[in-house]
């Protein structure tokens, strides 16, 4: 019977990690055999970076170096832990640059920003069909 993310996560070959209070509290076994099997406790900064470590969004991309190779991370927040999915990108990931990630990210920040603004301006002049 599957109960929890980490269920479900020990189900996938894709690397992934479950962050809760900014240190990793379970890694599956793909995980594990690219981070070590050390992982469970170390922080997010030792692991990911500065910029992943202090990142508020719900969910993005970064390109970072994970145990000394470039990998494409993949992270959600969900209630007060964070998801992370990581794979190492291929020959044919070239677009998937560092630039084009964060412009990526930089007009999806900007979308989420507008939709929550107006959701807010809704609620505060009680229409109900706008928000």
């Amino acid at each position: 019977m599957i109960s929890s993310p980490s269920d479900i996560l020990n189900l996938t070959e894709e690397p992934a990690v479950i962050i809760q209070g900014r240190r990793i509290t379970f890694a599956n076994a793909a995980a594990r055999a690219l981070l070590g099997d050390d992982c469970i406790g170390r922080g997010i900064r030792e692991l990911f970076g500065e910029d992943v470590a202090e990142s508020q969004a719900s969910f993005f991309l970064a390109a970072v170096p994970v145990a000394g190779r470039r990998c494409l991370l993949r992270i959600t927040r969900s209630e007060d832990r964070q998801i992370v999915f990581f794979t190492r990108p291929g020959p044919d990931s070239a677009l998937l640059s560092d630039v084009y990630l964060q412009a990526l990210r930089s007009g999806l920040m900007d979308l989420h920003l507008l939709l929550v603004a107006g959701s807010r301006r809704a609620a505060a002049l009680q229409d109900r069909e706008l928000s």
